[in-house]
């Protein structure tokens, strides 16, 4: 029993700790994005990605640099993958919204 609860403590601690990191790596991402850095910034949120795979900031950041580079196909890609692996309702309607516009 007790052993159980150290274990979930430990795996809580480090969700807790990749959620910071995360956070602080789609700030650093966005930051690049505004200084038109679009390379990097796509590194940063592929990054996330791997860590977080249902992280739609990191989507929709990856969708916003293929939309600014004119680079459609992606754009198309990425908005079908968050669609697949975001849980957030609202956020999966948003880029549906995104998804239709582009295809229209």
């Amino acid at each position: 029993e007790f052993h159980n609860l150290q274990t979930e403590n430990i795996n809580l601690k480090k969700e807790i700790n990749n959620t910071k990191e995360v956070s602080d790596l789609i700030n650093e991402a966005q930051k690049l994005m505004m200084s038109e850095k679009f390379d990097p910034a796509k590194d940063i949120y592929k990054k996330v990605l791997v860590m977080m795979p249902e992280n739609s900031d990191a989507y929709i950041g990856l969708a916003d640099i293929y939309s600014l580079e004119n680079d459609k196909d992606n754009e198309i890609k990425i908005l079908k993958s968050a669609i697949s692996k975001v849980n957030n309702n609202n956020t999966k309607t948003e880029l549906m919204k995104r998804l239709k516009q582009l295809n229209e």
